[in-house]
């Protein structure tokens, strides 16, 4: 029986880096298998912030429609005196983001993000 030339891929821990590396690897054509000790997924956690960066590989993995459905593109990062409720600053994000680092910047639930990555990708365990 002939061996495949092209590896097998092992993941161990199907959080949110295990689940979007097994996306990749399964689209690039490799045969992967992710490994996680949890029985079950649930909403555990909190949101998530996702910086451009991070939403341009999600984008490159199919996931661009899903995201903007469930997410959150908010208009600014400010941070305010804790008494007096004055801007110390306000950094903009929504559409700065997407034109200098060309993808959106988002917020979103930890379980929501985890759910859509394994449910469009079909990430088997």
């Amino acid at each position: 029986m002939a061996r495949s030339k092209r590896p097998r891929i092992a993941i161990i821990g199907a959080g949110l880096g295990g689940a979007s590396c097994a996306a990749l690897f399964q689209q690039a054509g490799y045969p992967v298998e992710v490994y996680e000790q949890a029985p079950e997924f649930t909403r555990l956690g909190a949101g998530i912030h996702l910086g451009s960066n991070c939403v341009r590989i999600l984008n490159h993995i199919g996931l661009k429609r899903d995201l903007l459905e469930i997410a959150v593109r908010p208009a600014a990062w400010n941070s305010l005196m804790w008494d007096t409720g004055e801007t110390l600053f306000s950094f903009p994000l929504r559409d700065v983001a997407e034109q200098r680092y060309g993808a959106a910047y988002l917020t979103m639930h930890r379980g929501d993000m985890h759910a859509t990555v394994l449910r469009a990708h079909e990430v088997r365990r």
